[in-house]
């Protein structure tokens, strides 16, 4: 079976989404210490999306806005978490299992797993 190559992720983003996929685990499982959301505690928004980055050009650059093509994680799984967590609590499983669809959504931007398909 031929594969496409793997597209190029940056080192940063790749480690960024790598750390923001082990956060939504632990939030998923539950075992996360503390559960805080928000752009200023998102790995992947640290690099694209700060007060240094002028607001039109925020997310250029992101893997999640790539896929969606929206901002600010509009179209993602993560919104859904956000409510959840603020009707539900961090211990809810409205909680947890919306924060199983973010880490999966998550991972599906991973560049070794997009090669693998047709």
């Amino acid at each position: 079976m031929k594969t496409k190559p793997a597209p190029k992720m940056p080192a940063r983003t790749l480690a960024a989404l790598k750390a923001s996929i082990a956060k939504w685990r632990r939030y998923a499982l539950g075992t996360a210490r503390s559960v805080i959301l928000g752009e200023e505690y998102c790995p992947l928004c640290r690099l694209f999306n700060t007060d240094k980055i002028p607001r039109n050009e925020r997310c250029f650059g992101c893997p999640v806005a790539a896929k969606t093509d929206r901002f600010f994680c509009r179209g993602t799984p993560f919104r859904s978490a956000l409510k959840a967590h603020e009707r539900f609590g961090p211990d809810s499983e409205k909680f947890k299992s919306a924060a199983r669809e973010e880490l999966e959504f998550l991972k599906s931007l991973l560049p070794f797993l997009k090669s693998l398909l047709p």
